[in-house]
């Protein structure tokens, strides 16, 4: 008896990015992510991911002079979305088991089987994630405050499924099936300051 494996997967990206920058005071970026992995079916082996920035550094404008303790204030947004491919390959192909014998009228015969289905429809698994964000530094930036609010949404989670053993008590197979969302509110705050030669920084 002979064994063996050998396994061989390919991953291709292309990247794509717009920066602009009006005066310091309006921020602006774009990207553009291609990603094909041999890992999936020919038809479903490209997933594209974008992802959009912006800000606005309002301490920047000519308003905010009248208020010589802000040094920085900045309000920005961002969403954007990145994919996950398997951790192997060959999940999109039904699995055969070549030793698996049978007896008819008595006698032992050879046989083979599928054991395990497959989905060949999966594709790559996609994470959204926005965040709006506010930063501001005041007191020659001894004071800093960040708060941020974001939102990250997986979705086409590839997992494996069972399936019911009716059908032949089958491996289930790996799909784009499940997905989830997190969510929450971060604040970070800070007070640094010098004595002499001593600094210190609370946050």
């Amino acid at each position: 008896t002979i064994n063996g494996d050998n396994s061989a997967s390919k991953l291709a990206s292309y990247f794509g990015r717009v920066n602009y920058n009006f005066r310091g005071k309006y921020l602006f970026e774009a990207n553009l992510r291609a990603d094909g992995s041999s890992r999936f079916a020919g038809n479903k082996r490209w997933g594209y991911f974008p992802s959009v920035s912006a800000g606005w550094r309002i301490s920047e404008e000519k308003f905010m002079q009248r208020l010589p303790a802000v040094d920085n204030l900045k309000m920005r947004f961002s969403v954007g979305k990145l994919g996950k491919q398997m951790r192997s390959g060959g999940s999109e192909l039904s699995q055969m088991n070549l030793n698996n014998g049978h007896t008819f009228n008595g006698n032992p015969v050879s046989g083979a089987a599928i054991t395990s289905l497959a989905d060949p429809a999966i594709s790559w698994e996609a994470t959204t994630t926005s965040d709006l964000g506010l930063d501001l530094g005041l007191w020659n930036n001894k004071f800093s405050l960040t708060v941020d609010a974001y939102n990250k949404l997986t979705s086409g989670i590839l997992a494996r499924i069972t399936i019911p053993a009716q059908v032949g008590n089958l491996g289930g197979p790996i799909t784009n099936f499940y997905k989830m969302s997190n969510n929450g509110l971060e604040i970070q705050a800070a007070y640094q300051n010098a004595f002499d030669e001593f600094n210190y920084k609370i946050g």
